[in-house]
């Protein structure tokens, strides 16, 4: 997916996990995301308002494209 996205010429992609997801965060960190900050979305399916940790991936455009 970010070969995909770095092919494509995205410049930035963004995740969002539950904090309590320890796995999914450190997927996301052995894959390059950096922490970048916290939100709250309304999720009804899984309670109501819920905090989420937001990591980003910059992406460098791929070389001879």
């Amino acid at each position: 997916m970010i070969e995909l996205a770095r092919r494509d010429g995205i410049p930035t992609l963004h995740a969002e996990v539950f904090p309590d997801n320890v796995a999914s965060s450190r997927v996301l960190e052995k894959a390059g995301f950096t922490q970048i900050g916290k939100v709250v979305r309304d999720l009804p399916l899984r309670g109501g308002l819920r905090e989420l940790l937001v990591y980003e991936l910059g992406l460098e455009p791929m070389r001879g494209m």
